[in-house]
């Protein structure tokens, strides 16, 4: 009796930090697009469409993550959809915003590399 009740707990732990870790996750990516929004000096307009892409995109990501593909097919899926993602966003931007676009999705990647090298070294 005593392990189940204590397997039911754990369950119940593990959700609830599964679940905060998401808010967390959802909340610091909130916060990187609102200041990413600032350094391109969106109009309201923008701002508004600018967030509805990243929302309908950051939907289809997680989709992706979750599926039972390999790592790789997941990367070229990842790829394609960063394209598609790409073409939307250039519509709403001028030439000068799209490229503070990519510098900091260029700074991002390197960022992430960085990070990987960094857990697979040690």
């Amino acid at each position: 009796m005593k392990i189940i009740l204590l397997s039911v707990f754990l369950i119940f732990i593990s959700n609830t930090v599964s679940a905060q870790n998401l808010e967390f996750n959802i909340e610091r990516a909130m916060s990187k697009i609102e200041n990413h929004m600032e350094s391109m000096k969106l109009n309201d307009d923008q701002k508004t469409q600018f967030k509805e892409i990243n929302e309908k995109y950051r939907l289809k990501l997680e989709s992706i993550k979750n599926s039972d593909k390999t790592r790789f097919v997941k990367f070229q899926d990842l790829k394609k959809l960063r394209k598609e993602k790409d073409k939307e966003i250039k519509l709403i931007l001028n030439e000068d915003q799209f490229k503070i676009y990519k510098t900091y999705q260029e700074q991002s990647k390197d960022k992430k590399r960085a990070a990987f090298k960094v857990r697979n070294n040690n």
